[in-house]
């Protein structure tokens, strides 16, 4: 009889011990679970940050050619200038050969 308590005894510890080894295993897999969900979550951010990250420099580099397109033309406008200005000035030159005659030569 107390060999028969004795099983029964560790039969119900048995038992008992499988049921918390269930639970604690059931445990572990919902921590994994939302331990899965916050890499997905992490995985996606990392994706867009990506993305983000490619657009910034596809724009960076338009905005690079831009940049250099204005240089160039800000240097053909300073050339232009530096023509138009010794045009200018050989103009004032031939202009300055006639001398108009003042008021008051005309009266004498």
């Amino acid at each position: 009889m107390s060999t028969m308590d004795n099983t029964i005894e560790q039969v119900i510890t048995g038992s008992s011990l499988a049921t918390e080894a269930s639970e604690q295993m059931q445990l572990t897999l919902d921590v994994t679970k939302k331990l899965t969900q916050s890499v997905e979550s992490i995985a996606q951010a990392s994706k867009e940050q990506v993305d983000i990250s490619q657009n910034l420099y596809l724009r960076s580099n338009e905005i690079l050619k831009a940049t250099a397109s204005t240089g160039q033309e800000m240097e053909s406008l300073s050339d232009l200038t530096q023509i138009m200005v010794s045009d200018a000035q050989d103009l004032v030159e031939s202009v300055n050969v006639f001398k108009l005659e003042t008021s008051s030569k005309k009266a004498a």
